[in-house]
């Protein structure tokens, strides 16, 4: 029997804490710490692993006890958006939509009905 089993609430924790560091020293500032209820703590622990972006690189999680003994669950919750668009899939995305707003705003001469017309369609139809 390890002493991380006298606290299975500690153990639920560990699992759902993202970097797996300074196991003895976490349960250490766990036993100290003036925390939540378990649930609310992997309720706030999971809205911060999905909604903010430091949690989304390694390098940037606090280790878990710096995490338990700054209280960062008391944290406000900061959505960030990105300015750039990360992933070429994204980045074609954004283009066509470009293309296609220059073409709905153009000046189209009479001979070129049928080319925006075919283009209002793919646009309707979410091409």
């Amino acid at each position: 029997m390890s002493k991380y089993d006298s606290d299975p609430d500690f153990n639920l924790w560990w699992e759902a804490y993202p970097l797996k560091k300074g196991k003895s020293t976490a349960f250490k500032a766990w036993q100290k710490a003036d925390r939540l209820p378990i649930d609310q703590m992997l309720s706030i622990l999971h809205e911060q692993i999905t909604k903010e972006r430091q949690w989304k690189n390694k390098q940037f999680i606090p280790h878990p006890s710096t995490y338990l003994n700054q209280e960062r669950w008391e944290d406000e919750i900061t959505i960030q958006q990105t300015t750039q668009i990360e992933t070429p899939v994204e980045r074609n995305i954004a283009a066509t939509r470009t293309y296609f707003e220059r073409i709905r705003g153009a000046i189209v001469e009479p001979n070129e009905c049928i080319v925006r017309q075919t283009v209002g369609n793919q646009l309707r139809l979410g091409w």
